[in-house]
């Protein structure tokens, strides 16, 4: 409601008639929908990225920004707290629908951007985020 007093009402047109417009929220939605819970273990609505969303959000990589998502083999590295510095670079995607959003308007291939930093000793690593499915919100 503060919204709306402070920036008023706001009206949106669409360009596409209504059956191109339930088409487009639909495909958005399966972007978003799944993880709704803190609970990583339970199915479909847990908190980890469901199957459905993860195919919804490489098509509309695929659609939107003409991003080809290639699936990789994964190795394990052993990197230990001494090989990490300062300043180091850590990129994070999320196959959740947010990150795809912030990948589509920033440009970027990344969702969230973080920065690991020693303070005392002790290693750190840095995000500016609120995602309430992350373990420690509003960083």
């Amino acid at each position: 409601m503060d919204d709306i007093l402070r920036e008023g009402v706001r009206v949106f047109a669409f360009c596409d008639d209504l059956e191109d417009l339930v088409a487009d929220v639909w495909m958005t939605l399966k972007m978003f929908l799944g993880g709704f819970t803190t609970h990583p273990d339970w199915p479909f609505i847990g908190s980890h990225v469901t199957s459905w969303m993860v195919e919804n959000n490489l098509e509309f990589l695929r659609q939107s920004i003409g991003y080809n998502m290639q699936k990789r083999t994964v190795h394990k590295t052993n990197i230990t707290e001494s090989d990490i510095h300062s300043g180091d670079f850590l990129a994070i995607t999320r196959l959740d629908g947010l990150d795809e959003i912030i990948m589509y308007g920033s440009g970027s291939r990344v969702g969230h951007s973080t920065m690991a930093i020693w303070l005392d000793g002790e290693l750190y690593v840095m995000e500016s985020q609120a995602g309430w499915y992350w373990p420690r919100n509003g960083i």
